[in-house]
């Protein structure tokens, strides 16, 4: 790769560059790594950008399904937990709901669920089938719908 090209800036051709950047010798090599670092920074950027548009989805589909839950399957209680509530939410996280009251029909609610919140996962714990470990720390750290 010819660093030192007729389309590579050089540290002569832009005044104070060689100052700003500390830039001698290496030229065009280090204008390419500064570029590349400042892409790698815009990418970033929108990673989170997104991250928050689906973090926003998310905790609208949840309230939702909550909604859902308690007026076609009559559950008593619904409580949002894991990566929405602990801010730990990413391109891989899921919808998290634990309920009370959730009787015959749970994969029928599960797949509703589902259609509602679209491309982004919806888990339902069930308040009869959690570990107490569990139940604890829904109870400490959930946000209830």
């Amino acid at each position: 790769m010819n660093l030192e090209g007729p389309n590579i800036i050089s540290p002569g051709t832009v005044p104070g560059l060689t100052r700003t950047y500390g830039i001698s010798r290496m030229g065009g090599a280090a204008l390419m790594i500064e570029k590349i670092r400042r892409n790698h920074q815009v990418i970033e950027q929108r990673k989170k950008q997104n991250i928050e548009v689906r973090k926003q989805q998310a905790l609208k589909a949840a309230k939702d399904v909550a909604t859902m839950l308690k007026d076609k399957y009559g559950v008593s209680n619904v409580v949002l937990y894991g990566s929405l509530v602990n801010g730990r939410f990413d391109d891989y996280s899921d919808i998290d709901l634990y309920v009370e009251g959730l009787g015959e029909g749970y994969f029928t609610a599960l797949h509703e669920a589902q259609m509602i919140a679209g491309d982004i996962e919806v888990s339902i714990a069930c308040s009869t089938d959690v570990f107490e470990s569990l139940r604890k720390n829904i109870q400490q750290n959930g946000v209830k719908l």
